[in-house]
């Protein structure tokens, strides 16, 4: 389903909800139906429903403008554990190259962009990171908050 341009939505995680009914009556109440969704992270999502979370979400009419996943090991707790476990800064980052450039096929196949966090990554890493996966459908999704990082 389309989403007009500038839409205001919520990311489900910064309500800290557990269970689709609780994210529907959220939104009910600040009259919306975009939601970036967390799919997948315990430390964002542990949706009660499970596996068959993305089918109540669908059923629940949202209009899901993109999904979040989180990677064993982020520690959100704090901008100190976040600095330490977030982001791909490091040499050894091919692994998330390839698993990006997976995704990003996949994204593909379907006609779907895939925008990954900015985090304490450079602007020069970003856009070398951009360079090197060579998919026109990868984008940077620009989080201001992280660039505090």
């Amino acid at each position: 389903m389309a989403i007009e341009p500038l839409a205001i939505g919520v990311c489900s995680w910064s309500l800290q909800v557990k269970n689709v009914p609780e994210l529907k009556g959220f939104m009910d109440r600040l009259g919306i139906d975009v939601v970036q969704i967390a799919c997948g992270d315990p430390h964002h999502a542990a949706w009660d429903e499970g596996e068959a979370m993305p089918a109540a979400a669908r059923a629940a009419g949202f209009r899901m403008s993109g999904a979040m996943l989180g990677f064993p090991g982020e520690d959100y707790t704090t901008p100190q554990t976040i600095e330490k476990t977030g982001g791909f800064g490091d040499p050894a980052r091919k692994a998330l190259l390839d698993t990006l450039a997976k995704a990003g096929q996949m994204a593909a196949d379907k006609g779907v962009t895939l925008a990954f966090e900015t985090g304490q990554e450079t602007a020069l890493l970003l856009r070398l990171t951009l360079d090197e996966l060579k998919a026109p459908n990868i984008k940077v999704n620009f989080a201001p908050a992280n660039m505090l990082l």
